[in-house]
Formats: C-alpha cells, structure tokens, sequence
C-alpha cells in the first residue's frame, strides 16, 4: 500500500503549482483579489500595469489567512503613476511609478484575516536614473527606490521634485562634476528647507546644494519623505576612482 501511495505522489507531483498566477485589468479602481484563484499553489502572483493614477481594493473573498500574495506593477511608457492602497489593503504608502518603462515593483502581502498587510516593496532592476542636463528651472519626476543622476548647466538651479513619495521614503541625487560649472541647487517645490553639508559642514541654509568643477568630485544628496514634502537630511561631496 506504502508503494502504491508513493507511486501515486510521484504521478501528482508534476501537477502541484508553486504559485497561482493572473493578471489584472488597468483601470482607476483596480481589485486585489488573490484568493479567488486558489488551487495548490503556495502563494498567489497577480501582475498589474497602471495606464493612470489609481486605487487597488483588496477583495478577500477565498483569501486565507497567513497565505502570502505577490502584486508585480510593471510600468510602460513614460509617463508616472500614483498607485494607492485603499480598502481591506493595510500598505506602508502610495507607490509612485516613474517616467521609465518596463520597471517592475513586487509588492508583497499576507491576508491577515481582514486585510491584506503588506511585508514587503522593492524596485527590480537598476535604480538610477540619468536626468538631462539640469538648466536654471528644473523638475524631477519622482520614482521610488530611484537615485537620480545629472549635471548642471547654470550657475543658480531651482531644483523642484514633481511628487511627494510615502512617508519614509528615500531617495538621492548625484551631480556629476562639471569642468565647466560650479552651481547653487536650491531645492524648491515639495521639499523644505532643512540644514545640509555644504563644502566645510552642515549649515542651515535654504536647502541648497552647492557643486563645484574639481576634477572627479560628486556632489551627492539624501532626501526623506515625511509624508508631506521632502526634506533633505545629508549631503557630501565624494571622489570619483
């Protein structure tokens, strides 16, 4: 009898899923409702790509509790999103997508009885993102997980951040030399002023980073979301090998 059930696993095996996967349709009310799929699989991956800003709703209908569940947000296209996590979803924040295509964010979930509660958010892939030469007015498209990368042309740069990340957001911003032009990056909407390292120290300046045209030297700076705007909490020059 042991024999016949082990022969009889083995036939099954291959049939067993890891996972149950779907798709979502793009709309501004988009449901989250991975436990209506349920077969064998472990955890439940749906995939999602936003064509405008958007509310997800988590349907608990068939959801288990203490089964994982995996949103994968692909972006296409250039232009950026607001993700929000509404009813029966218990998130850390809005997911802001970015003006780069063919992004992925995995966004993970347990359903805790009641809500979906999110465990886990990461950006696949590389971070950076290359923005053109900054001129004397400029605006960064924000996305999450991002670091920023750029060079200044002006002398003064009015430096604006188009959106507010989720509280506890990060993200930096790197101003590559310029032989050509030392710059005074002010930091203006969505972000406060907050004291700052500027060449010999911090100093309570009007959220200005300053850069200079010393061979290999980048000027790099932090921000963090409070929910509201963006403040700026360090920043450094460093020598590029």
């Amino acid at each position: 009898m042991k024999k016949f059930l082990s022969i009889l696993f083995l036939f099954l095996l291959p049939v067993i899923a890891l996972s149950d996967t779907g798709s979502i349709t793009a709309s501004a009310t988009p449901v989250f409702a991975p436990g209506q799929s349920i077969s064998h699989g472990f955890y439940d991956l749906l995939t999602y790509t936003p064509t405008a800003d958007c509310t997800f709703t988590g349907d608990a209908t068939g959801a288990v509790a203490g089964r994982r569940s995996v949103l994968k947000i692909t972006t296409s296209g250039t232009s950026t999103f607001v993700v929000t996590f509404g009813t029966n979803m218990s998130s850390i924040g809005t997911l802001v997508t970015g003006t780069t295509t063919a992004i992925t964010y995995i966004v993970e979930f347990i359903y805790d009885g009641t809500n979906f509660v999110e465990t886990n958010r990461q950006r696949l892939g590389s971070p950076i993102v290359a923005v053109p030469v900054v001129a004397t007015t400029s605006t960064l498209p924000y996305a999450e997980g991002a670091m920023y990368t750029f060079a200044s042309s002006a002398a003064t740069v009015n430096l604006a951040i188009d959106k507010v990340g989720r509280a506890g957001a990060v993200i930096y911003l790197r101003c590559i030399y310029s032989s050509a032009q030392a710059s005074t990056i002010t930091f203006t909407t969505n972000v406060k002023t907050a004291k700052v390292f500027v060449n010999t120290g911090f100093t309570a300046v009007d959220a200005t980073m300053l850069t200079g045209t010393s061979t290999y030297l980048d000027t790099y700076a932090t921000l963090v979301s409070d929910g509201t705007n963006w403040r700026v909490i360090s920043g450094t020059e460093l020598m590029v090998p």
